[in-house]
């Protein structure tokens, strides 16, 4: 198995970012993002707050935001 990376633009309420070759977890329940990539794009929210475990079984605290992901010219909304 082989590692999947594509350019991705991530949008909120004041911007759009392209984020160039972003690793692609398929298996993921969310978009992971930096926090200042949330701050620049103005991601909707803090949606909530929970808790979510590594692949290494560490678990951290997150926080949801709302975004839309395009990759490929598909966009979607998506929490991050």
């Amino acid at each position: 198995m082989g590692h999947l990376y594509t350019d991705v633009t991530v949008k909120g309420s004041k911007a759009s970012l392209e984020l160039k070759n972003v690793l692609i977890d398929t298996g993921a329940t969310y978009t992971a993002l930096p926090e200042n990539v949330v701050e620049e794009i103005g991601a909707w929210g803090p949606l909530s707050e929970f808790e979510v475990e590594l692949g290494n079984g560490e678990k951290v605290k997150a926080t949801a935001y709302g975004t839309a992901i395009q990759i490929e010219g598909v966009e979607a909304p998506a929490i991050s």
